[in-house]
């Protein structure tokens, strides 16, 4: 049952730092790009998300190494 929660726990983490850097190619894109594709507002969401994703998981990590 530790195994699983393992992988679950390596994969939210591994899903949160592509959110996150997602978010930072796109704003950095955004930033200086003229085309007008990226919405830097769109792209600051995507931080948050990102960012608060890493939160949770590094909480969920914390947890469960206290189980």
């Amino acid at each position: 049952m530790e195994l699983v929660f393992a992988i679950a726990s390596m994969l939210l983490n591994v899903i949160c730092f592509i959110t996150f850097l997602g978010g930072i190619l796109c704003w950095i894109l955004a930033f200086f790009g003229t085309t007008g594709l990226y919405d830097r507002r769109k792209c600051q969401s995507l931080l948050a998300v990102g960012a608060v994703c890493f939160v949770i998981a590094f909480i969920g990590d914390a947890l469960l190494n206290l189980i």
